[in-house]
């Protein structure tokens, strides 16, 4: 027999075998209910109980808190005061220790919650992981500008190697200010190039991360459905586009489909002609005739980037 086929039989049933085994750790973990009196000890207790791997206990980490937990901005912000380095780490232990149960009794979180308990449970559990602040672009708002720190995430140890971790967006989305549930275990063991697209970390625990500010300011502004996806954006490589022309021409390589683009339009609008370049989709869309300031392009009325749209003065 080919050993090659041996290697891709092997690595596609260990594949399988891997999704399979996180299944049963989602439908587990979705079983876990919290209420006034949950705590993070009782919590880690039982995924202790039902689960040996440090994979499978770092996802029903996830799988939970992103299930139980539900964004939400009135969640009440931790400030505190202190006079000198040892009571600023003990308060900050002690901070730290009351976000995770509050999160837990309340049910509600900012990003900040949902990362304090995550890195919480997971030390109770005997796995390293530890908090990362930055910025992320989530909003139309964010094209063309550097965002303000503005995100917390995870960075979690599992089998010797780093992963990236962010459950506040793995539980949901806002749109319009309102907070919608929707799991999405894509933000569990993310790719780095493609987490960074939407997230850049601002302090020293950066994996794999080698964009610069500079760079982060001029991305567009990627939806989850296209990073999770198997498309890729060819050109252009900015989230700016200088208008010129009768046209716009967008280049995208990967999943086949229909496209659609507006001009600042929350639903999908037009219909795209597209044509091929190689591998490389070719997407042509007539420039706007008023002062539209964004151009959304959708994948089977998904949306998947939003560019800002520069004019000459």
């Amino acid at each position: 027999m080919n050993i090659y086929y041996i290697v891709l039989v092997f690595f596609l049933t260990a594949k399988i075998s891997f999704g399979q085994n996180l299944d049963k750790v989602d439908s587990i973990t979705s079983k876990y209910k919290i209420n006034f009196y949950t705590s993070p000890k009782r919590i880690a207790k039982r995924i202790n109980r039902d689960f040996e791997s440090e994979l499978e206990k770092a996802r029903a980490i996830y799988t939970f808190i992103a299930l139980n937990i539900e964004y939400n901005r009135r969640a009440e912000r931790f400030i505190f005061k202190y006079k000198n380095r040892n009571k600023q780490r003990r308060k900050l232990r002690k901070r730290k220790e009351y976000i995770a149960r509050y999160t837990l009794k309340q049910g509600i979180a900012v990003c900040e919650g949902y990362s304090i308990l995550f890195k919480h449970l997971a030390d109770i559990m005997g796995l390293e992981c530890q908090i990362v602040t930055g910025r992320s672009k989530g909003n139309k708002t964010d094209l063309g500008k550097l965002p303000s720190i503005n995100h917390s995430w995870n960075e979690i140890k599992i089998d010797g190697k780093w992963y990236l971790i962010d459950v506040t967006w793995g539980s949901g989305f806002v749109n319009n200010n309102k907070y919608t549930p929707s799991y999405n275990d894509f933000y569990f063991q993310t790719d780095p190039i493609k987490f960074y697209l939407s997230h850049h970390p601002t302090d020293g625990n950066k994996i794999h991360s080698t964009y610069t500010d500079s760079q982060f300011k001029m991305m567009p502004l990627y939806s989850s459905y296209f990073l999770s996806s198997e498309m890729e954006l060819v050109f252009p490589e900015i989230g700016e586009i200088n208008l010129e022309g009768e046209e716009i021409k967008i280049g995208v390589r990967g999943e086949v489909g229909d496209f659609y683009y507006n001009y600042g339009i929350s639903k999908a609008g037009q219909k795209i002609q597209v044509s091929y370049d190689g591998d490389v989709m070719l997407l042509k869309i007539p420039t706007p005739k008023d002062q539209s300031k964004y151009l959304n392009i959708y994948h089977n009325r998904q949306h998947i980037v939003t560019f800002l749209i520069i004019r000459k003065k």
